[in-house]
């Protein structure tokens, strides 16, 4: 079957049933004719949902790409839950950017924190790449409680609320860019997520232009209630059954030598047995001189090695490799981890109401699950990322729930 001729009869189709006898014939050939050869110049696969990797044309693509993707995993739709078709990412050898602008951020100019802006999560962790574990998706009318009945909702108590606008430019796609945990949008959005209790994969509306948020966010300090390394260690281990079974699956193959011997130097040389006291070592480790940031590793031959594996051995890459290897390194440990694409910080001047973000900040991350709190994000990626997360949250009060060494 031809992929392509498919992809374009399925948005016929689409369009012609939305607007029967208003669609000339000239219209849907104009639009095909223009959009073949963007994607055979950017190589992006007509049925993908969403790459990150910042290549100019996949920020260019413009309206009729939306239509496309849109077909692909059914916004047209109205059913209140259903199957969407299944995220994912590949990673490359080479990350390739230019500094055009993304999206424009309107925030509060007083609130000076900086935010991740995350865009997909995913489950699966494959020898080379991402996928999302067949994600279901669900409509919100706008407003309405994004998260409600899923297991990715959080208590609102000890967090803050930040509202925001984004005004997109060269990321046109539908997907809605929020940190941290998105609790009620200005338009109807289509909500997927993974497994039967609904962990977060992606959120969706079906129109291009600005769009208002309101998510709840941690504020890291060390007082009551916010979010710091002790409360984190006081959290335990006693994960939902459905979080250890998505989020600590490995992939046979994964693990080879130098991977195994990383590990190893992060479980000897953590300050303690908990989780938030590996991951954050882990993110020490790999930030440290012994790897190396760059965006090209077109030289490096990875034989039948994994990404993660072969990043452990030659010590070259870029985000996505760094967040790759931190996160098959914790599921090793039971710990559950997922990798996010999104955006990194955005330019913003101070006091400011506007936040700029590039297609350069395009950034890929690790998120941990700690019981009572969710998800957290970390950055393990090396030196050359601005404006990036500290390797470490404020310690907090003393705690005696940590597992100290022998």
């Amino acid at each position: 079957m031809n992929t392509e001729q498919h992809v374009e009869d399925r948005v016929r189709h689409w369009l012609q049933a939305r607007a029967p006898g208003r669609l000339p014939d000239r219209v849907l050939a104009d639009t095909f004719d223009r959009t073949r050869p963007m994607a055979q110049v950017s190589r992006v696969r007509p049925m993908r949902f969403l790459t990150l990797r910042p290549h100019p044309n996949l920020f260019a693509t413009g309206a009729v790409a939306i239509v496309l993707v849109g077909v692909a995993v059914g916004l047209g739709r109205t059913e209140p839950a259903h199957e969407a078709a299944p995220l994912s990412s590949t990673v490359s050898q080479a990350w390739i950017t230019n500094s055009d602008v993304a999206v424009t951020i309107l925030r509060n100019p007083a609130d000076d924190r900086a935010y991740y802006w995350r865009a997909v999560a995913y489950d699966q962790i494959d020898l080379h790449g991402l996928r999302s574990s067949d994600p279901r998706t669900t409509d919100r009318a706008p407003g309405a409680r994004v998260f409600e009945g899923m297991a990715d909702d959080v208590e609102a108590r000890g967090l803050d609320d930040f509202t925001f606008t984004v005004r997109p430019a060269n990321f046109a796609l539908p997907t809605v860019l929020s940190p941290a945990t998105p609790i009620q949008i200005d338009r109807p959005v289509r909500l997927a997520t993974v497994g039967q209790d609904g962990y977060f994969a992606s959120l969706n509306r079906d129109r291009s232009d600005s769009y208002t948020v309101t998510a709840l966010v941690a504020d890291p300090g060390n007082g009551a209630g916010m979010l710091n390394a002790a409360a984190l260690r006081a959290a335990g281990t006693d994960y939902p059954r459905e979080v250890v079974l998505l989020y600590t699956a490995e992939v046979a193959g994964m693990f080879g030598p130098n991977l195994a011997s990383l590990r190893d130097e992060v479980v000897r040389t953590a300050s303690s047995t908990a989780p938030i006291d590996v991951a954050e070592r882990l993110v020490q480790v790999l930030r440290a001189e012994s790897f190396t940031y760059d965006v090209d590793v077109r030289d490096i031959d990875c034989g039948v090695r994994s990404t993660a594996e072969c990043f452990a051995t030659f010590r070259r890459g870029y985000c996505q490799h760094y967040a790759m290897t931190m996160a098959v390194i914790l599921r090793n440990l039971d710990i559950p981890a997922r990798i996010v694409e999104g955006f990194l910080p955005g330019e913003r001047s101070p006091g400011s109401a506007i936040e700029v973000i590039r297609n350069s900040h395009a950034h890929v991350w690790v998120e941990v699950y700690f019981p009572g709190h969710g998800w957290v994000a970390f950055d393990p990626t090396g030196k050359g990322v601005p404006r990036q997360l500290p390797a470490a949250l404020p310690s907090g009060p003393p705690t005696a729930n940590s597992t100290p060494r022998p």
